[in-house]
């Protein structure tokens, strides 16, 4: 997924998703949404995730939500490294979501560029924890750089 399509339905889901399901919150930034509680995204149909323009990503929502209920107790205890591979077991659930979720959750900061930029600046004060260089997993191969640029 490209950044401005990431963008645009990032700005998407806080404006629908969290505005019409969610929860307002009263900060010294002004009203903020958070997104639905679990339960509330399972007892959601599928009009009123197209409603909101999440059809799409109604199963992954509704698999996390469900999968939160189940491990929920269990993830809150477990550190960012440890916390990853676990969102990944859940459908529909990929690597970069999954560290990002992790990122949100433990302040654990991402190893995406785009992510690390943005958080050090909506919070420059705040002592991000910089993820550790990590070897490939065994058996991974490596591409020349020609091999996974588009044009």
């Amino acid at each position: 997924m490209r950044a401005a399509q990431a963008r645009h339905l990032y700005r998407t889901w806080c404006r629908t998703w969290c505005r019409t399901y969610g929860t307002a919150a009263h900060t010294p930034a002004g009203q903020l949404h958070v997104a639905p509680a679990p339960d509330r995204v399972l007892e959601l149909d599928d009009d009123e995730f197209a409603t909101v323009g999440v059809k799409f990503h109604r199963t992954a929502l509704r698999a996390g939500a469900a999968a939160y209920l189940e491990h929920g107790e269990c993830w809150r205890s477990r550190p960012a490294a440890d916390l990853v591979p676990a969102l990944i077991s859940v459908p529909r659930i990929g690597p970069w979501t999954a560290a990002a979720a992790a990122c949100d959750f433990t302040h654990y900061l991402h190893a995406d560029l785009a992510v690390r930029t943005w958080a050090a600046r909506i919070a420059p004060d705040h002592p991000w924890r910089r993820p550790r260089r990590t070897p490939a997993p065994t058996g991974a191969t490596s591409r020349p750089p020609s091999a996974i640029c588009t044009r």
